[in-house]
Formats: structure tokens, C-alpha cells, sequence
């Protein structure tokens, strides 16, 4: 890891914007994850881009100067409770591969965040 950076307003804006979509997008929330933990929910398919809506996928693109310079310090950011919200929502709990789960992102804790 190296110098943890200063988060800009822009960047700040946009990562808060993101929180709010990621509640109700997987695909806005599996990049959230992966920045966060990556070991557990892997990296993020850049093939799901045309799905999400131009202005979130701008902010995304806001957040992948903050990610390149502050790749292990998310959260240092002030957003650990969004991430871990964000984890409880997406990833409640073991899911069999088999059982019908309550969310869209089907899977196992410690594994890649699955897209429908």
C-alpha cells in the first residue's frame, strides 16, 4: 500500500452517489465490493458497463482515479459503514449453491459477487 491520498469533493460526491445505487444496483455495488474486499468479492467485469445508466457509470469512472491512487484505503474515506451495509445487503450470510437466495447476487460469502 502506499500514501493514502486526499479524496477530492468531486470524488467524495461521486462515491456518495454511488452508495445510494449500489442499494438498489448489484452491478454498482459488486464495484464497490471489489475495491473494498477484493480477496472476498473479487474484481469488477467490466463487460456489465453498458448496463448501468450513463451518469453512475460516469461517477464510476470518478471513483477509478480515487481507486488507482488509494487502492488499500477505502475506508479511510469515512464510508466503512456504507461498505459494511453495502456487505449486509448483497451478502447476507452462506448461501448453498442450490438454495433460492433473497437477493439478486446468488453466492457464497468469499466468493466473486455473482451478476444475474
Amino acid at each position: 500500500m502506499g500514501t493514502l491520498n486526499a479524496i477530492t469533493e468531486n470524488q467524495h460526491a461521486a462515491l456518495k452517489r454511488l452508495f445510494l445505487e449500489a442499494k438498489q444496483d448489484c452491478h454498482v455495488a459488486s464495484f464497490l465490493l471489489a475495491w473494498w474486499r477484493p480477496q472476498q468479492y473479487g474484481g469488477f467485469a467490466l463487460i456489465y458497463l453498458p448496463e448501468i445508466e450513463r451518469p453512475v457509470a460516469s461517477d464510476m469512472a470518478t471513483i477509478f482515479d480515487l481507486f488507482a491512487n488509494n487502492a488499500g484505503w477505502c475506508s479511510y474515506f469515512g464510508f466503512e459503514a456504507d461498505f459494511k451495509a453495502l456487505e449486509r445487503r448483497w451478502c447476507p450470510g452462506p448461501v448453498e449453491e442450490n438454495d433460492a437466495a433473497p437477493d439478486p447476487l446468488k453466492r457464497r460469502r468469499n466468493t466473486r459477487v455473482a451478476h444475474k
